[in-house]
């Protein structure tokens, strides 16, 4: 029932919960001004609206990132997790990286991400490298690479099967994704 706070928590939450707040306290400043105007003698004081308002928010935002990061936490200590890089920095490797990130039951631990593009080499994706293609070979054995996900479709028959093979000779397994046609 809660998993989508632990999954799915990010900073479009806290906006989300910011306007939400900002509405509720739009709301009380309202009726603050409708009992004022009535001149009836309980009023709420302004200083409790602000107060309720910072605090709420700080409460919700901390609570939603407490638990992301205990979930993180369990699934990183749980198990033994495949050492696995992306052979892909592009849309379909992104999403790769983040399902496996997300699903509880994966066994993947995405230490980065290879590709062919000099534009994309040394960056970073959530947190992820991106490791040129050419340093496969060195990369198997510097970061214990158990398996390789090829998420890319624009890549030449022939890398692919060099790939393959180079991965193949160190006992690293390899798994293709289908075209997003067939998904």
């Amino acid at each position: 029932m809660y998993t989508g706070i632990i999954r799915y928590t990010s900073a479009i939450d806290s906006i989300r919960i910011l306007s939400t707040i900002v509405f509720s306290v739009f709301m009380l400043l309202i009726i603050k001004l409708i009992i004022q105007a009535n001149e009836i003698e309980r009023n709420i004081p302004t200083a409790l609206i602000i107060f309720f308002a910072l605090f709420s928010f700080l409460i919700l935002t901390v609570y939603r990132t407490i638990i992301k990061i205990f979930f993180l936490y369990t699934k990183k200590v749980n198990g033994t997790r495949k050492k696995t890089l992306i052979y892909g920095a592009g849309d379909l490797g992104i999403a790769v990286k983040r399902t496996l990130d997300h699903d509880v039951r994966s066994k993947n631990a995405i230490i980065g991400f290879l590709d062919d593009n000099d534009q994309k080499i040394n960056k970073v994706i959530d947190g992820t490298k991106i490791y040129s293609s050419k340093k496969f070979n060195h990369l198997i054995n510097t970061l214990n690479v158990e398996e390789v996900i090829i998420a890319s479709h624009n890549i030449p028959s022939e890398r692919k099967n060099e790939i393959t093979d180079i991965a193949l000779e160190r006992n690293v397994s390899i798994l293709t994704l289908p075209p997003v046609k067939k998904l």
